[in-house]
C-alpha cells in the first residue's frame, strides 16, 4: 500500500515537473524581458489550470469547491501575473480567455445562453462586464510580444471566444431565451455595446 502512495505520488510529481518545463520553454524562454516574471507567472498557473480544465472536462462544475486545491494557486499566480503585464497588452484578454471563460465554456459544454440562469445573475453579470472589457481590450490593442506565434495565434480563438459567448449570454430577462421580442429589443437599444 505505502509503495502504491509513493508510486503515485511520484508520477503526479513528473506530470507537474513535465508541465512546468514544458510551459517554461513555450511562454518564458523566448519572452521579451518586459514579459519573463509575468510569463512565470502564466506558466506556474497553466500547471495547476491543466488539470483543473482535465477535471471539469471529465464533468465536475468549474465552480465546485473540490477544486478548490487546484483553483486557488491557479488563481493566486495568474492574477499576479496579470498584475505584471502592461495595461494596454491583448495578452490580458487572453490570459482572461484561457484562465475564466475556457473553464465555463468546458462546465457549460459549450451550450451557451445560460450562463444567469445556471450561475445566477450576480456571478453572471459580472462574468459578462468582465469578458466585454476583454473583448474591447484585445479589439484596440495587439499582443505585444511579436515573436510569440502561439499568442498571436490564441489572440483570433480568444477574441471569437469571447465575442460568442457575450452575445449569447447578454439578456434583459434572463429566465427566456435570448430571442425573445423583450431581449432583441433590449440589446437594439444597449448604447454600449
Amino acid at each position: 500500500m505505502k509503495k502504491k502512495i509513493l508510486g503515485t505520488f511520484g508520477v503526479i510529481i513528473l506530470l507537474f515537473s513535465y508541465l512546468y518545463f514544458n510551459q517554461y520553454r513555450r511562454y518564458v524562454s523566448s519572452a521579451p524581458t518586459t514579459h519573463k516574471e509575468a510569463r512565470k507567472d502564466y506558466v506556474n498557473a497553466m500547471v495547476f489550470h491543466l488539470p483543473y480544465l482535465y477535471l471539469i472536462k471529465a464533468g465536475i462544475d468549474f465552480k465546485n469547491p473540490i477544486l478548490t486545491p487546484l483553483k486557488t494557486p491557479r488563481d493566486y499566480f495568474y492574477k499576479n501575473g496579470l498584475k505584471k503585464l502592461p495595461l494596454n497588452d491583448g495578452e490580458r484578454a487572453i490570459w482572461f480567455h484561457t484562465f475564466e471563460l475556457m473553464p465555463y465554456n468546458r462546465s457549460s459544454k459549450g451550450r451557451y445562453g445560460n450562463l444567469l440562469k445556471d450561475y445566477g445573475e450576480e456571478f453572471g453579470n459580472k462574468f459578462l462586464d468582465d469578458t466585454y472589457k476583454n473583448i474591447i481590450l484585445l479589439a484596440d490593442y495587439s499582443v505585444i510580444d511579436k515573436e510569440n506565434r502561439t499568442m498571436h495565434k490564441f489572440s483570433v480563438q480568444s477574441f471569437f471566444g469571447m465575442f460568442r459567448l457575450y452575445i449569447t449570454d447578454y439578456k434583459k430577462n434572463y429566465k427566456k431565451s435570448l430571442y425573445t421580442s423583450e431581449n432583441l429589443k433590449y440589446i437594439g437599444k444597449e448604447k454600449s455595446l
